[in-house]
Order: C-alpha cells, then sequence, then structure tokens
C-alpha cells in the first residue's frame, strides 16, 4: 500500500481516536442477562426450549443453508409446515 495514503490512515485513525470517535466491538456472554432492544426476539422466544428443540431438528433434517426464496428455489416442506404457525393460517 501507498506509504501516504498508510500515514492519511493513522492520522484519520489518531484523530477518531482522540475525539472517541472510534467504536470498539466487545463480545457479550451467552449468559448477558441485559435486555437486547435491538434482536428480533420480540416475543421472548429465542430461548424457549420447545424452540431450540424444533430448530435442531430442522437443522438436522434441512442443513443449515440460508438457501433463497421459496419462489427462486421451490418450495419445501418445511415452508409449508411453518406457514401452518400462523395464527392467520397459509399466508
Amino acid at each position: 500500500m501507498n506509504e501516504a495514503l498508510l500515514q492519511r490512515l493513522r492520522q484519520s485513525l489518531a484523530q477518531r481516536e482522540g475525539s472517541s470517535l472510534r467504536r470498539k466491538l466487545t463480545a457479550r456472554a451467552s449468559a448477558d442477562t441485559r435486555i437486547n432492544l435491538a434482536d428480533n426476539d420480540y416475543l421472548g422466544l429465542a430461548r424457549d426450549p420447545a424452540v431450540v428443540a424444533a430448530g435442531v431438528a430442522a437443522l438436522q433434517e434441512w442443513g443449515a443453508s440460508s438457501s433463497a426464496s421459496p419462489l427462486v428455489t421451490g418450495y419445501t416442506e418445511i415452508h409449508q409446515n411453518s406457514s401452518t404457525l400462523s395464527p392467520l393460517g397459509r399466508v
């Protein structure tokens, strides 16, 4: 990398650190009891034993691929089964 560019980056980093603008990641333990207002666990079910067991069973059967939309890759049994969980029925 160009030395002049590296120097500018170092100066910029030092300036950000001096202004307390450098963000630092802090790992959160699984046992952390603080409320996370930025996750998607709106119903508080992410750690429910039945939900976790169902997730493990689905992973063992279907694997861990994120796949794509059912419209792209096809509608599978797991899509059909999950749609029956909706109080609105198949949506």
